[in-house]
């Protein structure tokens, strides 16, 4: 009787292996990665999932290659410096990686590894910034920071939340308490109806900040309730 178990289990393992074993065309790059410049999945033509191999621009050494002689693995790209700055500058701009720490500047590999998160769904994007060159890294960040307070206007969108969000009273009570994280979080909530507004602090120091709080900030009240005008006598009853 165990016998004839161990002979059952042994055919059902032999069976689960079929597709992967039947023949040597079973194993196919996924459709959705042609390039292979994202993880792939490896799928056998009879169906099935077999497997998830981490190959990409993520880890540039991986491939897999088939009997047929076909290999899958790695896309790569050709760099292009304008390109490679745009899609870093998404990055700053727009999903809000930070260039500064304070008012000390970042170290540039942290800027590029946060970059990294919100590129994954973009493999081209993904690929330029991951080959930028190190030792040019920091002056292309450099010029990201200059750039996008112009590009971007900070000085107007900075005073559209204090003044016509009638934020500046606080903004500015806020600065002499150097409670300036929570500056930046009224910014954003007050611009979060705008994508490429509301993360555009993230190229401001601290430094940068406290200046456009004394510039570009009007000390413009949060309104209370409305008074109602006074009222002087009774009015006339029409004759």
């Amino acid at each position: 009787m165990l016998i004839k178990s161990m002979s059952f289990t042994l055919a059902l393992t032999l069976l689960s292996l079929q597709p992967l074993l039947a023949d040597k065309y079973c194993v196919t790059c996924s459709p959705t990665s042609p390039q292979g410049t994202r993880p792939f999945r490896c799928e056998a033509t009879t169906g099935g999932e077999i497997g998830l191999v981490e190959c990409g621009v993520k880890n540039s050494g991986c491939q897999v290659t088939y009997y047929d002689g076909r290999v899958c693995g790695p896309g790569d790209c050709s760099y292009n410096r304008p390109e490679g700055k745009q899609n870093l500058k998404w990055c700053v701009f727009h999903e809000g990686c930070s260039v500064f720490d304070g008012s000390n500047r970042k170290p540039a590999e942290d800027v590029r590894s946060c970059c990294f998160h919100f590129q994954e769904h973009n493999d081209n994007a993904f690929c330029q910034v991951r080959k930028i060159p190190s030792e040019d890294l920091p002056q292309l960040i450099d010029e990201i920071a200059q750039e996008i307070p112009n590009e971007f206007q900070v000085a107007a969108n900075f005073s559209w939340v204090c003044d016509h969000e009638r934020q500046g009273a606080r903004i500015h009570e806020l600065a002499t308490q150097r409670k300036l994280g929570e500056i930046r979080a009224i910014y954003g909530a007050f611009q979060a109806h705008n994508p490429n507004a509301r993360n555009i602090l993230a190229a401001v120091s601290d430094a940068g900040l406290m200046a456009l709080v004394a510039n570009n900030c009007p000390a413009t009240a949060s309104p209370g309730k409305p008074s109602r005008p006074e009222r002087v006598g009774k009015p006339d009853k029409p004759r």
